[in-house]
């Protein structure tokens, strides 16, 4: 899965686990509990065919079990657990005016999801990508970049400056990913997932 997220991601993509998963996360905020951002394993399994039937669109109630799998699946690394989202996460997520909640879909079969916050640092119009999360199966990237290039381009309409997330110090693949789609300097975040691992908070600048 892709959370190259949940940053965020990544979650998302997002900060991922170097095998699993496209995920960000940041610091629990008022409305959930932290999350992630970061992105996951790269795995050549996602087919033409499969791949050309992929669509995005909003999530519905009946997608949330799926969603958790995913979630699940995407965030297996230690520092992560604890922070996945959960069914009662998600159905607060899709009654939320401020988040953005996207999922990719293939065949009927939901492959990916990614949630972004347009409510944080409107001072700095500064929308947060809080995850990604691609089912491992279907590899990380392709599905990761279409859900944050969605992202982007909508948060561009709305007028916000930029887009921030934060990644694990250790999720170097998320780092790639998220530098290969924009993101920038990145800021060291001592002790910032569970109190022990480091994250860096990176910032995508529109022109």
């Amino acid at each position: 899965m892709e959370r190259e997220p949940r940053g965020a991601p990544t979650r998302g993509a997002p900060e991922h686990r170097a095998h699993e998963a496209l995920g960000l996360g940041h610091p629990a905020t008022q409305h959930r509990r932290r999350t992630k951002s970061e992105p996951l394993s790269v795995r050549p399994s996602v087919t033409r065919s499969s791949a050309a039937t992929l669509k995005l669109r909003r999530p519905r109630i009946t997608d949330i079990p799926r969603l958790v799998e995913i979630e699940r699946a995407a965030f297996a690394a230690g520092y992560y657990r604890e922070h996945r989202l959960t069914a009662a996460d998600f159905e607060m997520l899709l009654r939320r005016d401020e988040t953005f909640f996207l999922v990719a879909e293939s065949r009927r079969l939901v492959v990916g999801d990614l949630v972004g916050d347009l409510s944080l640092s409107k001072a700095k119009r500064l929308a947060r990508l809080d995850s990604i999360a691609v089912d491992p199966e279907w590899g990380a990237r392709r599905i990761g970049s279409r859900l944050a290039r969605r992202f982007l381009a909508h948060a561009h309409r709305l007028g916000y400056r930029g887009v921030t997330l934060e990644v694990a110090v250790p999720n170097r693949g998320a780092q790639r990913f998220f530098s290969g789609l924009g993101f920038r300097r990145p800021r060291r975040l001592a002790k910032y997932y569970n109190g022990r691992v480091d994250g860096l908070r990176m910032t995508y600048k529109f022109r």
